[in-house]
C-alpha cells in the first residue's frame, strides 16, 4: 500500500527510513542523510543504530545502540510510518546485524551502504559483522554501495585492473545474491578513477549491465560522507518510483552538484564537507541534458582535476575535449549551473584555501604550487573570488 504522509494541503511528503549512525560533524550518517532527503523532497525517519565520537580528522570511537533499542526503533518506526524507501549504513555488532535484517526483509527498497571502512580508510566493522552483513542483509537489498577495498576485503583478494573488478562485481551478484551494486573509487577502461555500477539484467547477452560514473574529486578535497549520500539518493529516487538504473543516474546528477559545490570548510581541521544543498541560494538545475553532455561535463571534471593547478585557460580544456569553449559552458551551466570558467577558478581557490589554513607554506609557494605566474596576481584572483586577500584569509582561520 503506498503511504504518503500528508502535509495540510501541502505536497505530500514521501518517508525514507535512514538506519545508521550518527556523525556529529554533519559529513555522514544520519545528519547527512536527512539533509539529502530535505533536498530531494523525502521525509527522513531515522533509527540510530550507533553514536560516534568524531572530528574532522577522523573517528575517535564508537558507541553501537543496544540491538534491542535498534529493534524498538525499527518495530516503532515502521508500524506507525512504512517507509517507501530504506538506506542501511553502520551496523556496528552481529546483534545489530540479526535485528536489522529481521526488520529489511519486510520493507522495498532498499539500499544499503555497507560502511565496513570509513572514507579516511579506518576500519569500522569486524570480519564476524563483514560475514553477517554479507548473508543476512545484502540479499534483501535492492542495491549494495561499497568501495573497492570493501570488495577486496568481502572476496579476500587484491583488484589490480578493470577485468578484476568487472569478474569480482559479477561473483558477488552470483555468489551473494545482489541484484545490483555500485562500486567507489575502482578505475575504468580508460584508467580514469570512477564508480562502477554493476546490475543483472536479463537482457543483456552476458546477463548483466555495467556502467561507469566519474566524479569530480579535487587533489585536496576530502569526500568524506560521499558513500552514505549516495546511498540516501537512491533510496529516494527509488522511492519516487524511478527504475533502480534511472535513480543511480539521478543520484549521480546530484553528487555531481555537490561537489561542484563543496567548500573548504572553516569548521574543522581535515576536512571539505559536502555541502548538502548549493552555495548562493542556487537551486538543482532541472534542465535536461544528453548523455552526450554527462559524458562531456565528467570528462572535464576529470581534466580538472587532474590539471586545475597548471592549466588555468578553459581554452585548454575546450580544445582537449574538441568543443568550443561556449559548448563546455552550455554543457557545465545545464549540469550544475555554473560556467566552466568560474569551476576552473573555484578549484583554485578552494584548494588554495586548504593550502592556506591546513599549511605552513608562504602565499608566494602557493601561488606557485597552484600555477600563477607571481603572488600578485595569486593575490588579485583570491580576493576576487573570497573577498578578502590571502594573507587576511589566513589570519581569521587561524
Amino acid at each position: 500500500m503506498e503511504n504518503k504522509l500528508k502535509s495540510n494541503g501541502m505536497k505530500d511528503l514521501i518517508p525514507i527510513l535512514s538506519v545508521t549512525g550518527s556523525d556529529g560533524t554533519g559529513g555522514s550518517g544520519i545528519q547527512a542523510d536527512i539533509k539529502t532527503c530535505a533536498v530531494l523532497g523525502g521525509y527522513a525517519l531515522s533509527v540510530v543504530t550507533a553514536v560516534t565520537v568524531q572530528d574532522t580528522r577522523g573517528i575517535l570511537s564508537t558507541h553501537p545502540m543496544p540491538s534491542e533499542v535498534i529493534d524498538s526503533q525499527l518495530e516503532s518506526i515502521t508500524r506507525d510510518m512504512p517507509p517507501c524507501a530504506v538506506k542501511v549504513g553502520m551496523l556496528c555488532d552481529v546483534e545489530s546485524v540479526e535485528v536489522v535484517s529481521k526488520h529489511v526483509r519486510k520493507l522495498r527498497n532498499v539500499v544499503l551502504d555497507t560502511a565496513f571502512v570509513s572514507s579516511r580508510g579506518e576500519s569500522i566493522a569486524s570480519r564476524d559483522v563483514v560475514d553477517s552483513v554479507r548473508r543476512k542483509v545484502m540479499p534483501y537489498c535492492e542495491i549494495v554501495i561499497m568501495k573497492l577495498s570493501e570488495v577486496e576485503l568481502l572476496l579476500n583478494g587484491k583488484i589490480a585492473n578493470c577485468e578484476d573488478l568487472l569478474s569480482s562485481a559479477q561473483l558477488l551478484l552470483e555468489r551473494g545474491g545482489l541484484k545490483a551494486l555500485v562500486v567507489q573509487g575502482a578505475l575504468n577502461k580508460d584508467g580514469v578513477y570512477s564508480d562502477l555500477f554493476f546490475a543483472s539484467d536479463d537482457s543483456q547477452p552476458q546477463g548483466y549491465f555495467y556502467q561507469y560514473f566519474v566524479l569530480p574529486d579535487f587533489t585536496n578535497c576530502n569526500t568524506h560522507g560521499l558513500a552514505g549520500t549516495l546511498s540516501a539518493c537512491i533510496a529516494n529516487y527509488l522511492a519516487q518510483k524511478n527504475p533502480l538504473p534511472e535513480a543511480v543516474k539521478q543520484s549521480y546528477r546530484y553528487l555531481q552538484t555537490l561537489t561542484v559545490y563543496s567548500v573548504s570548510s572553516p569548521l574543522g581541521h581535515q576536512s571539505s564537507l559536502i555541502g548538502h544543498t548549493p552555495t548562493n541560494s542556487s537551486k538543482l538545475p532541472t534542465k535536461h541534458f544528453t548523455p552526450r553532455q554527462q559524458e562531456i561535463y565528467n570528462a572535464f571534471m576529470q581534466l580538472l582535476t587532474n590539471h586545475y593547478d597548471k592549466q588555468h585557460d578553459v581554452q585548454f580544456y575546450a580544445d582537449r575535449l574538441n568543443i568550443s569553449i561556449r559548448y563546455l559552458s552550455q554543457v557545465t551551466m545545464s549540469i550544475c549551473g555554473k560556467p566552466s570558467k568560474q569551476l576552473v577558478m573555484e578549484a583554485l581557490i578552494d584548494n588554495a584555501s586548504k593550502l592556506l589554513t591546513t599549511t605552513t607554506y608562504s602565499i608566494q609557494e602557493i601561488a606557485f604550487r597552484l600555477g600563477f605566474s607571481s603572488q600578485a596576481q595569486f593575490t588579485r584572483v583570491f580576493k576576487q573570488m573570497k573577498g578578502v586577500a590571502p594573507s587576511d584569509f589566513r589570519g581569521v582561520k587561524n
